[in-house]
């Protein structure tokens, strides 16, 4: 008896790892923080991103990502152009200052680990793959059909 239970232990004790992620979805999405500002007005939008595993809740509700894929964050700011005024902070991820121009600018921010590569199984996808191409690193933007808009109002 005693031997069937710990034999029935060891085996539990290496299977449960790789059933971690059952009954858990992965989630890619990536978009900024702010997109609205006025000139002369001090202006921060800052990359935000939920890209890991998740558990859903029954009835539906928030999505609380409860296993980051990104665990050492690189961000990039691909743009062909930024309001005046306003600078790319490419250690947060932040966009800032204060806009001397108005107009709109739409801009693909992105994240990628800076130490891995992320998953990129089933799930709900929210994001794409965009190279940089002056680097040649990869990394997880927000879908043509969803890239922001920032829009700085006189």
């Amino acid at each position: 008896m005693k031997k069937r239970l710990v034999v029935l232990l060891t085996v539990i004790l290496f299977i449960t790892p790789a059933f971690a992620k059952w009954g858990q979805d992965f989630i890619s999405n990536v978009s900024l923080t702010n997109t609205k500002g006025r000139v002369g007005d001090h202006f921060e939008a800052c990359v935000r991103y939920q890209i890991g595993w998740f558990t859903p809740k029954r009835g539906g509700g928030s999505i609380d990502v409860t296993q980051s894929d990104v665990l050492n964050p690189q961000y990039v700011l691909f743009a062909h152009s930024l309001p005046s005024g306003l600078q790319w902070n490419v250690a947060t991820g932040c966009l800032s200052g204060t806009p001397t121009e108005s107009g709109q600018w739409t801009v693909k921010p992105g994240v990628r680990d800076l130490n891995r590569n992320m998953y990129s199984g089933h799930g709900y996808w929210f994001t794409e793959r965009t190279t940089d191409t002056n680097t040649g690193l990869v990394y997880a933007t927000p879908q043509e059909r969803v890239m922001p808009t920032i829009i700085i109002e006189r």
